[in-house]
């Protein structure tokens, strides 16, 4: 396989950060949720919803290969994965774990003694999500038709 880069989402990116993610969601997520569910989730991740929260409490880190984006993902308050998505043809190749690695290493420049990252996991992710190490903490919820799990991740030994 070629070598993952990994970078930030310039701003200008959000449309195809957005695009891509909608991409991800309707193929692998959407068939679970209900109406309600994939409208509040396109609202959340529409282009200007990503820009602002790019510009408060956010960031994004986009995985490429081959020119090609692979995946992303978004952390809200250095502690809190609000998305992570891999494109179908590159999952189980250890693009999300190269995602993860890179978003805690800069979250520990800042935040050294972070002892904890949380998620609330989409259905079909929990057994992703399990392998990079995170644990449930509370049963599947439903909020505005988003359908998750709670899920943590220890840091500290």
């Amino acid at each position: 396989m070629t070598k993952i880069s990994i970078r930030p989402m310039n701003l200008e990116e959000a449309q195809e950060v957005s695009q891509f993610v909608y991409g991800v969601f309707d193929k692998f997520i959407a068939p679970d949720y209900s109406d309600e569910g994939i409208c509040t989730f396109k609202k959340i991740n529409e282009p200007g919803a990503i820009e602002k929260r790019n510009r408060e409490n956010h960031f994004v880190l986009i995985a490429m290969l081959d020119n090609v984006m692979a995946g992303v993902i978004e952390i809200r308050d250095s502690r809190h994965i609000s998305m992570l998505y891999v494109d179908g043809k590159y999952q189980n190749r250890g693009i999300a774990k190269s995602l993860l690695t890179s978003a805690l290493d800069k979250i520990r420049k800042q935040h050294p003694k972070l002892d904890v990252i949380t998620v609330n996991s989409s259905p079909y992710a929990i057994k992703a999500y399990e392998k990079l190490g995170f644990q449930r903490i509370d049963e599947e919820q439903v909020v505005q038709g988003l359908r998750f799990v709670p899920m943590r991740k220890c840091l500290l030994n």
